[in-house]
């Protein structure tokens, strides 16, 4: 994992203990690899974790995005040894993976364009023999993948197996349009990071207090499913919360040759005002899309939020909006290479913070195809 800010070493602080109990020898870096040796090295592990930027040939961890052409050897990818070397990247593409147990490669499209594919470096990798496989077929937030990623790792360190760990970090509440969602897991073998019983981790990151509702033998509908949400619920109705359907994980093996869904997922986001927040409910569906599970992460302090008579400290005016939309595209040199943007405006009801998020697409002319902008917010219309 590579960066230098705060959360990211808590996440790998998270990580490196996972991995310890479970009974490996850990070396990590937060500083991007600089050359071929770092690449050759690191590949040589039976348990990586990569948190960089990436697409489904590439990942990489130069700070200005996918370079395939520059100045140094900061780009694992896929290609013969010959092109490798006229693009300045490792090669993976014919390197024999037998000795790895689990390979993370947390990054935009690792896993897949829009879909899990074995074409991608995720099941390059696992082609080449690596025992289990876990990416991205999406793009996805960065801080929010930090989030997923110490769900996933504090699922590992109780025994949980992998596959198992991915849904229960899937089963968490993120922001809407994250794309923490939207992963694949290639595996040879359906296990866990070690054989051993292993103790929980010390907690990094807040108590999970969400209520489950287990309907896998009941053949509930979504539209059931939300029958049963308002039963327990009177202020769930479509005015108070933002519906997103996230078409969710999939898992691909040597012995079905196809990707096979396993859930799928609606989230219901609580709104205050204009703003989304992190109080709602998760609903996971199993691959005939009827309901598995219901999570309910809505707390007492959200409910009391909503029903304040005075919300204007939560109204949006399109002078803000524009406000941050055209501070994201002030860090893009070329605006012309724009073809999209999204925000959200989103409250963290546990922190008592409100976040703007400006996510910008590109056309193939720029060196991400994505990039997700964070700001605290600040009303700037008067």
């Amino acid at each position: 994992m590579f960066g230098n800010d705060e959360d990211r070493r808590l996440s790998m602080l998270t990580a490196r203990l996972t991995y310890q109990l479970s009974g490996y020898n850990v070396n990590s870096d937060l500083v991007d690899p600089q050359c071929l040796t770092v690449f050759s090295n690191l590949i040589s592990k039976t348990v990586q974790l990569y948190f960089c930027h990436g697409n489904e040939d590439v990942i990489s961890f130069e700070d200005g995005g996918l370079t395939r052409l520059g100045s140094g050897y900061r780009t694992l990818g896929l290609g013969d040894d010959a092109e490798a070397k006229r693009r300045y990247y490792y090669s993976v593409a014919n390197v024999n993976m037998s000795h790895a147990h689990l390979i993370t490669l947390a990054s935009c499209k690792s896993s897949g364009l829009g879909k899990t594919e074995s074409t991608s470096i995720a099941g390059k990798l696992y082609n080449n023999a690596a025992d289990m496989v876990v990416g991205w077929y999406g793009d996805v937030r960065t801080d929010q993948l930090l989030t997923w990623l110490d769900n996933y790792h504090n699922a590992l360190s109780k025994g949980y197996l992998v596959k198992d760990a991915i849904k229960d970090a899937n089963n968490h509440l993120y922001v809407m349009f994250s794309g923490v969602q939207d992963n694949s897991f290639f595996y040879h073998v359906e296990e866990g990071l070690s054989a051993q019983e292993i103790s929980e981790l010390p907690k990094t990151n807040s108590k999970d207090e969400r209520k489950l509702l287990d309907l896998s033998d009941k053949n509930t509908t979504i539209d059931e499913a939300k029958d049963i949400i308002i039963s327990k619920n009177n202020d769930f109705n479509e005015n108070n919360y933002e519906k997103e359907i996230v078409d969710g994980f999939y898992s691909y093996s040597e012995e079905k040759g196809y990707a096979e869904k396993e859930n799928g997922y609606v989230n219901y986001y609580m709104k205050l005002g204009d703003f989304i927040t992190n109080s709602g409910y998760v609903v996971t569906l199993d691959n005939n899309n009827n309901v598995e599970k219901i999570y309910d992460s809505t707390t007492t302090r959200a409910s009391k939020l909503l029903h304040i008579d005075n919300k204007d400290n939560f109204k949006i005016e399109e002078s803000d909006r524009q406000y941050y939309i055209d501070l994201a595209k002030s860090n893009v040199k070329n605006n012309e290479a724009i073809i999209g943007e999204k925000i959200v405006f989103f409250y963290d009801i546990n922190k008592d913070e409100k976040k703007v998020y400006v996510t910008l697409n590109f056309d193939d002319t720029y060196a991400k195809s994505i990039e997700t902008y964070t700001y605290s917010y600040d009303k700037k219309s008067k």
